[in-house]
């Protein structure tokens, strides 16, 4: 649960994210669900802005939330009012479009054990636009498949995957592949069967045959763990530090008689932490993350990167006058303030307790 509190001149609401969606006081000692339908997985934060408001009519406030999904939505306070998604933060994002041919994949994505036959685009399935990734098995098993490497480091981002398992006419139950993910010292490998993805013989993540699924993973090197998102559920698993293969996203054939696992709509997105409102303009939001602090601009449907600093950026407070602080990477115990709206930011002197 994350609490956050809207000031009127004269009236204040209490905004609740939950992992059944956000609700809102709508008189005292009653909350009303803010349209969960709209919204995807969990709410991990919520906000409202702008922080100082000069009306008692917080209806004109715009709300903003983050999914666990890594999607952030907005809406206004007012009870008509639906969630829409603001643009994506993607540091990365393949749709497998505008390629040559079937057989040419993107960059950054490379064939293992494959000659195309096995590895290749298609257009049975698609996420989005036309075409998708497939990795066949014609209830063979393999070690062929294709590896995605982010053109950054993996530690501390999401990776969000959207992939499809087809059904298989007179098999009920079958296995269609796997998926490792792998930071570059440690890795966790996935089975993909019809009736969800597992860990082992632990159920991780939901499958719909023949719909599109989504699955996200969160990586955090420091605590050696590897976080599984599907729906609501949200699965902790330790990497196994034993591998012998190098960075990246593995796709790849079934270890045992299996068939066939499409791909499509893959990002590379920062780990999300907090929102912080703007202190005037309620089309702007703040945003930390693992890789600094953003703004996004509701009019231009525009993130910039106003603080560039990795790490555990997890807290971001408002202060009036145009004052942001931010407690960034408690592990450092750093804390760091703007005075100009989040231009320049300037580490506070002086040791916080250990």
């Amino acid at each position: 649960v994350h609490l956050q509190l809207v000031h009127g001149t004269t009236v204040s609401r209490l905004l609740i994210g939950t992992d059944d969606g956000v609700y809102m006081t709508v008189a005292p000692g009653e909350f009303a669900m803010q349209d969960y339908s709209y919204l995807s997985g969990y709410i991990l934060q919520v906000a409202s802005s702008p922080a100082n408001l000069t009306s008692s009519l917080v209806f004109f406030n715009q709300m903003y939330a983050i999914s666990n999904t890594g999607e952030i939505y907005t809406r206004t306070i007012a009870a008509s009012s639906h969630w829409s998604k603001l643009a994506s933060l993607d540091i990365e994002s393949e749709g497998f479009e505008g390629q040559p041919d079937s057989l040419t994949l993107p960059s950054g994505w490379d064939r293992i054990d494959d000659d195309g036959s096995k590895v290749h685009l298609t257009d049975r399935f698609a996420h989005s636009g036309t075409y998708s990734l497939v990795i066949s098995a014609d209830d063979e098993a393999g070690d062929w498949g294709v590896r995605y490497t982010p053109g950054t480091s993996l530690d501390r981002y999401m990776l969000v995957l959207h992939f499809l398992v087809d059904s298989i006419p007179g098999v009920p139950e079958f296995v269609s592949g796997r998926m490792v993910v792998n930071p570059g010292d440690g890795e966790v490998e996935l089975e993909v069967r019809s009736d969800g993805v597992y860990y082992g013989d632990s159920w991780v993540g939901k499958v719909v045959i023949g719909e599109w699924n989504v699955i996200t993973f969160l990586i955090d090197k420091p605590s050696n763990t590897l976080s599984i998102i599907s729906g609501k559920s949200k699965t902790d698993i330790a990497f196994d530090t034993t591998t012998t293969v190098s960075m990246g996203l593995y796709l790849l054939a079934p270890s045992r008689a299996g068939y066939s696992f499409y791909v499509d709509d893959v990002y590379l997105k920062p780990m999300m932490f907090d929102l912080a409102p703007h202190t005037s303009n309620r089309r702007q939001i703040y945003l930390s993350t693992s890789d600094g602090i953003y703004l996004y601009d509701n009019t231009t449907s525009t993130w910039t990167l106003v603080f560039n600093i990795t790490g555990y950026n997890r807290y971001l407070r408002t202060a009036p006058k145009g004052t942001y602080y931010a407690l960034l990477n408690p592990e450092e115990h750093k804390v760091y303030y703007s005075s100009d709206e989040g231009n320049i930011w300037i580490e506070i002197a002086g040791s916080l307790p250990e």
